[in-house]
């Protein structure tokens, strides 16, 4: 009889059982790998944009804050202007009224100030009314205290806490240091240099007072100083309201 033969063929790799789960386990992984990178992708870009948006949050802000200066300063000398003055005097009559305390206004005028303008030009009267008020921000630094340019050459303090002398010893000091300056005028009556008039009024406040009355009264005593020779002060308490 014929001898007989055995063939075994072994099966290519492809063709195994396990192929096709190394497949799918490789496919498994590298979609998973896949998500991983997106996710990572979409996770820094996350915080890429939060980034950003909290960057431009802040400029908002400061843009913001920038606008607000500059609606509430004046844009010569950057102190208060008329409409921070007349919004936060008017808070603080209404606070000095509830704590029964003195309130006092002081008025201030730059001596013969026209004619330095037509002497000296108007720049240098820019820079002069810019040199008054770096002495009133010098001068006025108490919390709830400010100095604001009132209109043209005027300017306006407010004191809040402060009696009738202690108003009028800030509208000396303030006097003298404007005065200190020593800006030739060569225009002016009472001095070589630019020198200033103040009028100060102070009151307690009570209820149903008109805020706007302490100012007229701070503003009365400033043209009594102009009337009397200027480069002064007068001053004066307003007790019958």
């Amino acid at each position: 009889p014929a001898a007989g033969f055995g063939v075994h063929v072994r099966p290519r790799f492809r063709e195994t059982w396990g192929f096709p789960v190394l497949v799918v386990l490789g496919a498994a992984l590298a979609t998973a790998a896949a998500v991983r990178w997106r996710l990572r992708a979409l996770e820094r870009r996350r915080r890429e944009l939060e980034a950003l948006v909290s960057e431009r949050t802040a400029q908002l802000a400061e843009a913001n804050r920038e606008l607000e200066r500059l609606a509430s300063e004046d844009g010569l000398t950057r102190l208060a202007n008329k409409r921070t003055f007349e919004s936060s005097y008017s808070d603080e009559f209404r606070r000095t009224v509830r704590n029964a305390a003195p309130l006092s206004v002081v008025m201030l005028d730059v001596d013969f100030f026209k004619r330095y303008n037509d002497r000296h030009g108007h720049l240098a009267g820019d820079e002069c009314l810019r040199a008054v008020a770096s002495v009133l921000r010098e001068r006025v630094r108490r919390a709830g205290d400010l100095a604001a340019r009132y209109g043209g050459e005027e300017f306006v303090i407010v004191l809040a806490n402060t009696d009738i002398d202690g108003a009028r010893l800030v509208a000396e000091q303030v006097r003298q240091a404007v005065e200190t300056l020593g800006l030739p005028h060569g225009a002016a009556e009472v001095a070589p240099h630019v020198t200033s008039s103040l009028g100060v009024a102070s009151c307690v406040p009570r209820i149903g007072d008109d805020p706007a009355a302490l100012v007229a009264a701070a503003d009365t005593q400033l043209y009594r100083a102009k009337a009397a020779g200027r480069n002064r002060v007068c001053a004066r308490e307003e007790r019958d309201r």
